[in-house]
């Protein structure tokens, strides 16, 4: 196997799509607060959040697997979006409305 290979792997790229969103993230709490946050800060500020989304990933992993649609783009969306629904259900109630 070549390291493009390892790179395009699906645990590979789901893992990216996580550090993507979770970096778009503390670029806007950088933007808002004006003052950075170190990715230790992120995991510890928002640990169930975290923990959601890795569940998620997880879940969605097996359920692409089990379907056939494992791919590499598809992995990597699921990891974008596992933790933007993560951020979302930790952020917002039930109706929508902000905490």
């Amino acid at each position: 196997m070549t390291w493009l290979d390892y790179l395009a792997h699906p645990v590979t790229m789901a893992i990216l799509g996580l550090v993507a969103h979770a970096c778009k993230k503390m670029a806007r709490i950088k933007r808002e607060k004006n003052s950075p946050m170190a990715p230790t800060q992120y995991l510890r500020t928002h640990p169930y959040q975290t923990v959601t989304a890795v569940i998620g990933l997880i879940v969605g992993m097996v359920i692409l697997r089990d379907i056939g649609e494992l791919t590499a783009l598809n992995a990597f969306t699921l990891g974008y979006m596992a933790n933007s629904v993560a951020d979302l259900l930790g952020n917002r109630s039930l109706f929508g409305k902000e905490k």
